[in-house]
């Protein structure tokens, strides 16, 4: 290229126009060009497109593999240790009704068995061990077992031989067979040896049931990615234990216990579960009068009480069961100090009223562990009460034992057991005191007491009793209601006897340089006397209006005891009365008889006035 041509090259990148100008082809090419450029824009843009789309393909695959997971329902077993609670080296479960059991059942020569703690807290305890011997109560027997002996016998003196033990005794637990508690106590039980477990029930109460509409499977817990307890197949009866919005607590035909989603049942029904043999369970028939009972108990010590009959009775319209104190425990071996008179039973039965005569243990001091604890000793009590009892035409027996412990509960109620069952079989009627409910007296356990006997009474007195450190009361109106509704959670109203008291007590506060030596002494800063002792003595009705009469006081009403009250200083002490009378008495009565109790009773016969009688009658009418 010449200098020429080089001049005019460089002329033409200086000035592209006249470069186009000069040559027409290349500026056809630099036009081509510029067309390609915005198509080139365009296939970016396509290209972004589809990366959008693909990410929202792959999150909307995402989703539906989430949403897939979310609603596919769990397959997975639930642990069986898990499940059951179990620990190391235990490999069986333990169902009772319906309730997963901390403890395990034992395979022993074939037969399964349960320790006797665990069948006391969860299955019954009617199975009384005495130290010796597994003894069990029915309504007219109790059975002797001897730890290790594969049989056992009845108080008839028969036996009866068995292919297994009934018990037997390791490491100091005592283990009772399931097969034995099935013939005694009605306890069926079944065991699955693939989900290993056993089931064990003895409810025979109403229930709510529902069956599966379709296959379904029970889970560990609400939700469909719980983990499968059971699968029940359409038309399983599944008992109803919780209900739920969405989801019910259920318990299978297996006795298994987890949760089903409520549109997978049928309506629920209610119905009252049978044995599944269709033996007939023990009964407890029970011996009533046919109205409204009106008792009272006639307090005596030294004789039988029938030569205050008649002054007694004069007014005592309504009554129809004396209750005298006749049969007092007079040692550890079970005997008794009877004031009990055949003559005193037939005059009452010649005025139309049957009597139940009291046994205690108030007066002689014994102990209970072993007039009650040792079966040799109770049953001698039992038969010697029979005895007397035959021997005097009574009607019934009433037990009135107080401050026996809790450790002696056991014994207490095994003793009302063997009780409930001689009286059954002598035609008797039985019926138990017991204090207004408290915790402390939960060992009474009234609810198996109302089972057994054939009335319970509730002593709704001694709110505030001798020897306490406060003085009050001996019955306001509250402590009625609350008595007879605490009683009545264990104890059907048709066996309730209310308790009321005839008599108030009259408390002394005497002041520290007036009290006796050896009197205990109560100090409280915002008293009258600051440091004092408390006594009381039970008066009757007419006691409580002499001494408002003598002494002119004038009454206050309190609104909380419903109950007038009086106060006054004499013989170097305060004295405090809350009164009972006509006014508090029908009070106690129109209280006791809202519940529709079985009767009513009175404590004690001859402290009340005249005028009660009559306030009386207008309840039982």
């Amino acid at each position: 290229m010449d200098n020429e041509q080089k001049k005019a090259v460089r002329s033409e990148e200086k000035d592209p126009v006249r470069a186009e100008e000069r040559n027409p082809q290349k500026k056809t090419a630099q036009r081509k060009t510029a067309q390609k450029k915005p198509a080139q824009k365009k296939k970016k843009r396509k290209s972004g497109k589809k990366k959008v789309l693909l990410l929202l393909l792959l999150v909307l695959a995402a989703g539906l593999g989430a949403g897939i997971y979310v609603f596919t329902p769990s397959k997975e077993k639930v642990d069986h240790k898990t499940y059951f609670g179990l620990s190391e080296g235990v490999s069986y479960g333990l169902i009772i009704n319906q309730e997963r059991v901390g403890s395990y059942p034992v395979k022993r020569g074939g037969y399964w068995y349960l320790d006797l703690d665990t069948v006391h807290s969860y299955v019954s305890t009617k199975f009384y061990y005495d130290g010796s011997q597994i003894l069990y109560t029915n309504p007219t027997k109790t059975f002797f077992v001897t730890p290790e002996a594969k049989s056992y016998k009845d108080d008839g003196g028969l036996s009866y031989k068995l292919d297994y033990q009934p018990c037997y005794i390791e490491n100091g637990r005592i283990y009772l067979a399931l097969e034995f508690m099935k013939l005694m106590d009605f306890d069926y039980y079944m065991a699955d040896t693939e989900q290993m477990y056993v089931w064990i029930w003895n409810n025979w109460s109403e229930i709510k049931t529902a069956e599966a509409k379709r296959d379904t499977a029970v889970r560990y817990g609400s939700g469909i990615k719980q983990p499968v307890v059971d699968t029940v197949e359409a038309g399983e009866t599944l008992v109803i234990l919780e209900e739920g919005e969405e989801w019910n607590m259920v318990q299978t035909e297996r006795g298994l216990i987890g949760c089903v989603q409520k549109r997978a049942l049928k309506d629920a029904e209610i119905i009252t579960a049978d044995t599944p043999d269709n033996r007939p369970r023990h009964e407890y028939t029970t011996r009533m009068l046919d109205e409204t009972v009106c008792m009272a108990w006639h307090q005596v010590f030294t004789e039988s009480g029938i030569k205050q009959l008649d002054k007694y009775l004069k007014n005592a319209e309504g009554l129809n069961v004396l209750s005298p104190t006749w049969f007092t425990i007079s040692d550890d071996e079970g005997n008794i100090k009877s004031l009990a008179d055949p003559e005193y039973v037939e005059k009452a039965h010649e005025m139309g009223i049957q009597v139940w005569a009291l046994v205690e243990n108030i007066n002689i001091k014994v102990d209970e562990s072993q007039v009650l604890g040792v079966t040799k000793n109770r049953r001698h009590l039992v038969d010697e009460l029979m005895k007397e009892a035959e021997r005097v035409g009574l009607d019934g027996i009433n037990i009135d034992l107080e401050d026996v412990g809790s450790s002696n509960g056991a014994h207490l109620l095994q003793f009302i057991r063997e009780m409930s069952a001689a009286c059954r079989n002598a035609g008797l009627v039985l019926s138990v005191d017991n204090y207004s409910p408290m915790p402390h007296t939960a060992f009474y356990d009234r609810a198996q007491q109302a089972e057994m006997v054939d009335y319970v009474v509730v002593m709704a007195y001694d709110e505030y009793y001798a020897g306490g450190e406060e003085a009050g009361s001996v019955s306001s109106l509250g402590w009625v209601k609350q008595s007879a509704e605490r009683t009545l959670e264990e104890v059907p109203k048709e066996k309730l006897i209310v308790g009321l008291p005839t008599y108030a007590r009259l408390w002394k506060e005497t002041p520290k340089e007036y009290a006796a030596e050896d009197a205990k002494l109560i100090t409280d800063e915002n008293s009258r006397y600051g440091t004092y002792s408390l006594t009381s003595k039970g008066i009757s009705m007419e006691a409580c209006d002499e001494i408002v009469k003598e002494r002119n006081l004038s009454m206050i009403w309190l609104e909380k005891e419903q109950q007038y009250y009086v106060e006054y200083e004499a013989d170097n002490g305060f004295y405090r009365l809350w009164i009972e009378d006509e006014t508090s008495m029908d009070l106690k009565l129109d209280a006791a008889f809202s519940y529709e109790p079985a009767g009513v009773a009175f404590f004690k016969l001859g402290l009340e006035t005249d005028d009660v009688w009559v306030i009386i009658n207008k309840y039982l009418k």
